[in-house]
């Protein structure tokens, strides 16, 4: 217990230590403003093969590359077809946590083009359709928050309500884009 309560203090430490160094980099104005542009965009439902958990958000890092790799093995074993760029969906309701505190459900996703054969792990999801809220963020993964707070601030200003679902799509990977920015 004690170990894993040293780990997770660890890891807020770096988390804040990234914010202070960029807060540093704004006031020194070596890095610009980041504006997030929002868009309203209809979404399908659409299936997806997902690994889901319960955990404290500082821990997602940890399982999200392993599993992404777990389902697309798991995929190549059944051929099946993937449609679609890895994902994360998370669940929570209230207002969009800011990162550091609390937990949440996570589903490790990747879409497919019907729903698959389960495995123990495994299951099928679907992504629920509707009008979403939309951003792109650029730059490293520690700074993704400033996006959900301009998603949030932006429901806020127009007067609609968080429905407790957001979802992250990767258009790049790490291991091959190692350049954070």
């Amino acid at each position: 217990i004690i170990e894993r309560h040293y780990q997770r203090l660890q890891q807020r430490i770096m988390e804040y230590q990234t914010s202070l160094d960029l807060l540093m980099r704004l006031q020194q104005r070596k890095e610009q403003v980041v504006t997030y542009k929002i868009r309203i965009q209809a979404v399908e439902p659409y299936p997806v093969a997902a690994i889901g958990m319960r955990m404290p958000w500082g821990q997602f890092g940890e399982v999200v590359g392993p599993g992404f790799g777990e389902i697309a093995t798991y995929l190549g074993e059944i051929n099946a077809t993937m449609t679609g760029a890895p994902m994360l969906l998370y669940h929570w309701t209230g207002a969009i946590p800011d990162g550091e505190e609390g937990d949440g459900e996570l589903q490790i996703a990747i879409p497919v083009a019907t729903p698959i054969v389960e495995s123990e792990r495994i299951k099928n999801q679907m992504v629920p359709g509707g009008i979403t809220a939309c951003t792109t963020h650029i730059g490293p993964y520690e700074e993704i928050t400033r996006a959900y707070q301009a998603i949030q601030g932006w429901l806020q200003e127009f007067g609609h309500e968080f429905a407790g679902l957001c979802w992250e799509i990767y258009v790049t990977d790490p291991g091959e884009t190692p350049d954070p920015a």
